[in-house]
């Protein structure tokens, strides 16, 4: 089934990046000029696919913080009684976000693996702009995933937010 949102760089999944052992975020950031569209309206739900199911999945939303880093955390809520392997997901944030336009806003899915797993869905690229950023406790760096593999992994997260009055 397609998901139609008002946030996303990816297109339909197409497959599943390998990530090692460890806590993961994949995030999508959508800078101030995408944002300043849905200003006075409310980020209202997150939707993401997950090919294999997590030990661990949580939502986090992050505000405004540097072209390359993730800013203050906004919103966070475990998903993982929910979560469906193979197929979208859809959290209805417990508070609508207000969007104020003029920030940055970083939408991320959170996955702790006790085995690597290919867990985040990802399109069939190229990368767009801030579509592939992720997340390691291993080193604690916010990178595009393009980046981190040496260029070896093109593609967009299946990470998609929703927008309402």
């Amino acid at each position: 089934n397609t998901i139609d949102a008002d946030l996303h760089y990816d297109g339909a999944p197409a497959s599943a990046p390998f990530l090692d052992i460890g806590t993961w975020e994949a995030a999508a950031r959508f800078p101030a000029n995408v944002m300043m569209e849905f200003q006075g309206k409310n980020l209202t739900e997150v939707e993401f696919f997950i090919l294999e199911r997590p030990d661990v999945c949580a939502i986090h939303i992050y505000g405004e913080g540097t072209s390359d880093e993730a800013g203050a955390l906004l919103y966070s809520e475990n998903v993982t009684n929910s979560v469906n392997a193979n197929s979208w997901n859809r959290h209805m944030l417990s508070t609508p976000l207000a969007i104020s336009g003029d920030e940055d806003l970083w939408i991320s899915v959170v996955v702790t693996h006790h085995s690597p797993l290919a867990s985040i869905g990802c399109d069939e690229g190229p990368a767009e702009l801030n579509g592939d950023w992720t997340y390691s406790d291993g080193d604690g760096e916010w990178q595009t995933l393009n980046f981190r593999t040496n260029q070896q992994v093109d593609i967009n997260w299946n990470i998609r937010g929703d927008v309402g009055e």
